[in-house]
């Protein structure tokens, strides 16, 4: 639960990296020993505002 509120299934992920919020060890550590290299970031300002890493990759479109 604590995860999930720290949007840490809102990552990005680029072959074998992951870019994720920082939400403490152990989803790190597991998709760590599943072969994927993980990059933390403490996005805690962005989450406040409801978005998470993935969200920082979305495009803008004008005119919809």
């Amino acid at each position: 639960e604590e995860e999930a509120l720290l949007y840490a299934c809102n990552l990005i992920y680029l072959g074998n990296k992951v870019v994720m919020t920082t939400c403490g060890d152990r989803l790190p550590n597991i998709l760590t020993q599943k072969g994927y290299e993980v990059f933390t970031t403490d996005l805690s300002c962005f989450i406040q505002a409801g978005g998470g890493p993935h969200c920082l990759t979305n495009n803008l479109t004008s005119g919809h």
